[in-house]
C-alpha cells in the first residue's frame, strides 16, 4: 500500500491533538493468532509531537446465537494502546511487522512519491485532479467528482443545479 505522510496533516475535532487521516492495517486478529485481546491496528500522527503512532483499539466480539441464526458484532471497548511513535518510515515499518504477525505476509508499505505511478489515493501533494484541501479559493484545483463554485465551497456536482 502506498501511504502519503503529507495527508496526515488536518486535526481531527474529535480527538484533538490528532491527525483525521488514519491508516488501518487491520481491523481484528484472528482467533488462530491471537495472543493479545482482540484489536485494530491503526497508524496516526499525534500533531502535538509530529511522531507517527502505530496503535491498537481494543474491542470485543459478541456472539448471539438463535434456532436460525447467528449474529456476530463487535463492541468497542474504548481502550487505545499506543505500540510505537517515532518517525514516519520506521511507523510504517512496525505496522508492517505487526500486520505479518497476525495475518503472515504482505508486501512492505511504501511511501507516496506525490507522482503517478507510486502515489496514494489520499495524497495531498497539490498534483492536478486532486482536491486541495489548504486552498479556499475558487481557483483551487478540480476534480472530476467535485468543482468549486463561486462560494470558494465545495459541493457534489449534482447539488449545483
Amino acid at each position: 500500500m502506498l501511504i502519503c505522510e503529507l495527508s496526515f496533516q488536518v486535526p481531527d475535532s474529535d480527538t484533538p491533538g490528532y491527525s483525521l487521516h488514519e491508516v488501518d492495517y487491520y481491523a481484528g486478529v484472528p482467533a488462530c493468532n491471537r495472543d493479545v485481546p482482540n484489536h485494530r491496528l491503526s497508524l496516526r500522527k499525534n500533531l502535538a509531537t509530529g511522531n507517527f503512532e502505530v496503535y491498537r483499539r481494543y474491542f470485543r466480539r459478541k456472539v448471539v446465537t438463535k434456532p436460525c441464526f447467528m449474529v456476530i458484532s463487535s463492541t468497542d471497548m474504548g481502550l487505545e494502546e499506543v505500540m510505537f511513535a517515532g518517525s514516519f518510515s520506521e511507523a510504517m515499518a512496525y505496522g508492517d511487522s505487526e500486520y505479518r504477525k497476525y495475518h503472515g505476509g504482505k508486501e512492505p508499505d511504501k511511501v507516496c512519491q506525490h507522482e503517478w505511478p507510486n502515489r496514494a489515493v489520499s495524497c495531498k501533494g497539490g498534483q492536478k485532479g486532486m482536491i486541495n484541501h489548504t486552498q479556499s479559493s475558487p481557483e483551487a484545483v478540480p476534480c472530476r467528482f467535485y468543482e468549486v463554485v463561486n462560494t470558494g465551497k465545495w459541493m457534489p456536482k449534482s447539488l449545483q443545479e
